[in-house]
């Protein structure tokens, strides 16, 4: 099982539509949702608002067998959700999601879990 985070600004003036866009995924196309998660192999999802003095940040947590491999699967997937999700979210970070990231995924440093007391 692997993990991944992510942290996203958004752009200024943009939480409010964020909001509503999370509102909207999260209630009527929750089952759409629910699918795009599946169809990458996360099996849990955490999605974070980060109120900060430099701006508003999305953080997003992503947890599956292979959860990098995931999100750079969703850059290729001409899912109509997928490329929904894609053109929605992008426009709130400033990002254009359906290209490779520059540079490296992030970098776990430190993993703490119960149930095996360190990663």
């Amino acid at each position: 099982m692997s993990s991944m985070a992510v942290a996203l600004p958004i752009l200024p003036g943009k939480t409010a539509e964020w909001q509503k866009l999370i509102g909207d995924l999260t209630s009527q196309r929750r089952g759409e949702l629910d699918g795009f998660h599946r169809r990458f192999g996360f099996t849990r999802a955490n999605w974070y608002l980060n109120q900060t003095p430099g701006g508003d940040v999305a953080i997003v947590v992503l947890e599956g067998p292979n959860a990098e491999a995931g999100f750079g699967q969703w850059a290729m997937s001409q899912d109509p959700f997928d490329v929904f999700f894609k053109r929605e979210v992008g426009a709130l970070y400033g990002i254009d999601f359906s290209q490779p990231p520059a540079g490296p995924a992030p970098e776990m440093v430190y993993e703490y879990r119960s149930d095996n007391g360190h990663a």
